[in-house]
């Protein structure tokens, strides 16, 4: 179903809200303030309809936006995997900031006093990530990105978010439908996913999964070239705040590779996720003490006391770092209230999960605020919120 709409503001999820249709209320994929035209509309939730802009031919002329732009994707009008590019980028940081400002109202009042929320612009607008999955469905002869609005998969052959190695290996699969044989060689699923990585360990071509966990092999950065600025950021950060210390060790919860965690080095560091063990050759000189676990386990909080203390003075206070998946972190007061760290680094790519987090803190305050823009043309970023023990 079509009907018109009159954009008001882009919400978090980047979709125009219109509320010409009173008393429901639009949500518009693809559309920018002050746009008004016809959309397709595919959801309806109560009062809440979600529709998505088919085409810019679908905009009255007279609103279209002066920061509309071509995209640069040829697949952007049929594909719900990049949210940002009828846009520029600067206009794209701005509606983001805007994002931010919105959502961080939620935690103002454990702000230091004019604390500066600073965004951290993506070193590339395309072709930035080293991992991504492609659904299939043999029956219908598809693979791509599924289509929530349209409810199939759209095929991406000249998608922009990939890097240009795995690109390749994509329009390899796609020339005379080859992912079938390849997927049929591997799988007996008709419907599945496939995921291509390009994890720069020693391999020279583009890996790929069958209808496994995503990043089943363990967590890596999907963005390389801003996971360098990310970590000048954070070793930045740990002489301004943690280095005056004289004594601190630090937990480092969801470590994987130790990405984040050798940078707390030299001090010890005890790293904890599902996946790590498989990375136990980075342990050097004992400083990186990696442990594999769930930590999703209620009472895992202090299953390593003993261990960790047997090591260090209980005296020394801990840095806690954290870089949950987006579901966030719901037992990290239990972590907070067991090791009383003096500092807390948290890490998230959901801010939603992560005020949910923080409102479990007592007697800490936000000294440092980061975005970082780890996932350009899409609305997902990241963020580095930095916490200081205030009693």
């Amino acid at each position: 179903m079509k009907k018109n709409f009159l954009i008001d503001h882009i919400d978090p999820l980047a979709q125009g809200v219109s509320k010409i249709n009173s008393p429901d209320v639009d949500f518009i994929m693809k559309t920018l303030p002050g746009e008004s035209g016809s959309a397709y509309f595919y959801k309806k939730n109560k009062q809440l309809n979600f529709g998505v802009l088919e085409s810019p031919d679908d905009l009255d002329k007279e609103t279209i936006s002066p920061n509309r732009v071509a995209p640069s994707c040829s697949h952007y009008y049929s594909c719900n995997a990049c949210h940002f590019l009828h846009t520029d980028y600067e206009n794209e940081l701005k509606l983001k900031t805007n994002t931010v400002n919105f959502l961080a109202k939620k935690i103002q009042p454990i702000f230091t006093e004019n604390l500066k929320i600073e965004i951290i612009p993506a070193a590339s607008r395309s072709h930035y990530r080293n991992r991504i999955q492609l659904h299939y469905d043999i029956d219908k002869r598809k693979l791509g990105f599924i289509n929530v609005s349209l409810d199939a998969i759209t095929a991406v052959p000249e998608c922009m978010l990939p890097n240009k190695k795995i690109l390749t290996k994509i329009k390899e699969l796609y020339e005379n439908d080859s992912w079938i044989k390849v997927v049929q060689a591997n799988t007996n699923s008709k419907k599945g996913h496939i995921e291509l990585y390009d994890t720069d360990r020693n391999q020279n071509d583009v890996q790929i999964s069958f209808n496994l966990s995503y990043a089943e092999g363990g967590f890596s950065q999907v963005n390389p070239e801003m996971n360098k600025a990310f970590l000048k950021l954070i070793t930045k950060m740990k002489e301004k705040w943690v280095n005056p210390i004289s004594n601190y060790w630090t937990i480092d919860l969801f470590g994987g590779d130790g990405n984040i965690g050798r940078h707390f080095l030299p001090k010890p560091v005890f790293s904890i996720d599902s996946f790590n063990l498989i990375h136990k050759k980075t342990n050097k000189n004992n400083e990186l003490t990696f442990i594999q676990d769930d930590l999703y386990k209620p009472d895992n909080f202090f299953k390593w006391q003993t261990l960790i203390y047997n090591k260090m003075d209980k005296n020394v206070k801990p840095v806690l770092v954290l870089d949950p998946p987006r579901t966030g972190f719901n037992l990290l007061s239990n972590w907070v209230k067991t090791y009383d760290p003096n500092f807390i680094f948290y890490i998230s790519c959901n801010f939603h999960t992560l005020v949910r987090d923080l409102d479990t803190l007592k007697n800490y305050q936000i000294v440092e605020f980061f975005v970082i823009d780890f996932f350009p043309s899409t609305y997902h970023f990241e963020t580095l919120i930095i916490l200081r023990k205030t009693v």
